[in-house]
């Protein structure tokens, strides 16, 4: 199997490569959010940074459409009052603990077979680019080429939101799995 996580979901692909729940031979990790130990305010105003990269994001092409989908499909009063529900609360403090790098290891030693690529922004409100390459150096001394890191640069955390760049880090993911990278990786 080959599983995907962007933001918080790389939390969760590696519980279930660590839990064992799929047998896995791959995963793709995407700006992964719980990289580093943080209060919740300041981690909540992280998120709203990386929220206005998005809307940025959004207003490129220029065009209603894609604006009045984007709006239609989250609001900020809405995000924050699921914020307040108590289920929403236990997962920011999730994020918030920077668990990520020990949970990655426990993961790729409990399953030997798993190949990992894990992708990020280098302006990334969330995955911050110094501590993601601390991450990719311990990672690549334990598990060798079982790890491929690939970082974007001037990308933030809304590069989760360009569907053909999902695409294509999750291609690379896969191949990373026959240890072929792509010649651009």
């Amino acid at each position: 199997a080959h599983l995907y996580g962007p933001s918080f979901g790389t939390d969760l692909v590696a519980a279930a490569i660590d839990d064992k729940a799929f047998d896995t031979v791959t995963a793709t990790l995407l700006d992964p959010v719980s990289i580093k130990l943080r209060r919740r305010l300041p981690f909540l105003l992280d998120f709203l940074k990386a929220g206005k990269r998005l809307d940025e994001y959004v207003d490129a092409p220029g065009l209603a459409m894609v604006r009045d989908a984007h709006e239609e499909s989250y609001d900020v009063i809405d995000g924050a009052v699921a914020l307040l529900r108590h289920t929403n609360r236990a997962n920011v403090d999730g994020m918030k603990k920077g668990a990520l790098p020990k949970r990655l290891h426990q993961a790729m030693r409990a399953s030997p077979e798993t190949v990992l690529t894990v992708a990020w922004g280098e302006a990334s409100e969330l995955a911050v680019h110094s501590l993601m390459q601390s991450l990719m150096v311990g990672l690549n001394r334990d598990f060798g080429d079982r790890v491929l890191g690939m970082s974007f640069a001037g990308q933030g955390h809304a590069l989760g939101s360009d569907n053909h760049l999902q695409d294509a880090v999750i291609l690379q993911g896969i191949k990373n799995g026959g240890n072929e990278p792509s010649k651009d990786s």
